[in-house]
C-alpha cells in the first residue's frame, strides 16, 4: 500500500505558517501564494522535501526536513505536520521504529492532528516500536475516527467487528464503517457487506443491505467492477450519494452508539 502524502493545499498552508513562525516574510500576507514568493527559506525546504518524496528520494527529503525541525519558532501544529511527514518518510524506508517515534511526537505537539494519531495507531498494531499493542491501536483509531479521519473510521470499524483490541460490537462497527463507506472507502463497504451477510445473530443479518454495499463497492471498481469515467470523482473516494440509490445506506445510527 502506498503511503499517503501531504496534499498540495495542506503543504501551502504549512509553508505559510513556517514563514510566519520564522519571521521570514513581512507585511500583509493575504494568501499562501504571497508566502511562497518570499524566496529560499524554511517553507522552500518543506516544498523541496515534498518533491523529493514524490520522486522516491526519501533520504533527501529527510535531509531537507531536519533543519526545519530545528527551527525554534515553529508553532506546535506546524511542528506536528513536519514530524508526520518525516514519520511517513521513515515508514517508506522500512524504519517503523523511527516512524512511530515521529508519529508520537506529532500527536504530542498537536493532539488535534487526527492523521498523525491514525498513523500511530497503525504502527502500534503492526509492531512499529518495542512491541505490538492492539489495545493502544484501537484506542488511537477511535480517537482519530472521531476527528474525521476516514482511514481511522474504517480501521476502528474493522477492529470493533472482529473484537480486536476492544470488545466486539457489530452496531458500533457498522457506525464507523458506514462513516468511512459514505466517504467512498471501498474496503469499508466490503466490510459492511460482510457484517450484514455473515452476522451470526439473526437480528443483525440483512442480506439486502449486504447486497447493496457489494453493489456500491463494485460501482467503485471493487470485485472487478467496470472502470470509471476519467472526468468523474476518484473511483475510491467518491461519496456514496454519487453512486445512485439515494442515502448512504446501512448506517444503523445517526450518532455514535
Amino acid at each position: 500500500m502506498s503511503m499517503p502524502t501531504t496534499t498540495p493545499a495542506r503543504l501551502r498552508h504549512t509553508a505559510c505558517r513556517l514563514l510566519l513562525a520564522g519571521s521570514l516574510c513581512s507585511g500583509a500576507l493575504g494568501s499562501a501564494l504571497v508566502c511562497e514568493a518570499a524566496g529560499p527559506d524554511l517553507a522552500s525546504l518543506v516544498q523541496r522535501a515534498k518533491a523529493a518524496q514524490e520522486a522516491g528520494d526519501t533520504a533527501l527529503a529527510r535531509t531537507l526536513i531536519d533543519p526545519v525541525l530545528r527551527a525554534p519558532a515553529l508553532d506546535g501544529a506546524t511542528r506536528a505536520e513536519i514530524y508526520l511527514l518525516r514519520a511517513r518518510l521513515f515508514l517508506e524506508e522500512g524504519a517503523p521504529v523511527s516512524a512511530r517515534l515521529d508519529a508520537t511526537r506529532a500527536t504530542r505537539h498537536d493532539p488535534t492532528n487526527g492523521e498523525a494519531r491514525s498513523l500511530l495507531a497503525r504502527l502500534y498494531r503492526s509492531g512499529g516500536g518495542p512491541a505490538t499493542d492492539v489495545e493502544a491501536s484501537a484506542r488511537l483509531y477511535l480517537k482519530a475516527a472521531r476527528q474525521g479521519v476516514i482511514e481511522a473510521q474504517r480501521e476502528a470499524g474493522a477492529l470493533l467487528l472482529e473484537g480486536i483490541g476492544m470488545t466486539a460490537d457489530p452496531r458500533k462497527a457498522r457506525y464507523w464503517l458506514g462513516r468511512a463507506a459514505a466517504a467512498g472507502d471501498v474496503q469499508a463497504m466490503l466490510l459492511l457487506a460482510r457484517s450484514y451477510g455473515d452476522a451470526v445473530a439473526p437480528e443483525l443479518r440483512d442480506p439486502g443491505r449486504a447486497a447493496d454495499w457489494l453493489r456500491r463497492a463494485a460501482a467503485l471498481g471493487a470485485l472487478g467492477g467496470s472502470p470509471h469515467a476519467a472526468d468523474g470523482p476518484h473511483p475510491r473516494h467518491a461519496p456514496v450519494s454519487t453512486l445512485g440509490g439515494g442515502s448512504a445506506g446501512g448506517l444503523d445510527e445517526a450518532r455514535e452508539p
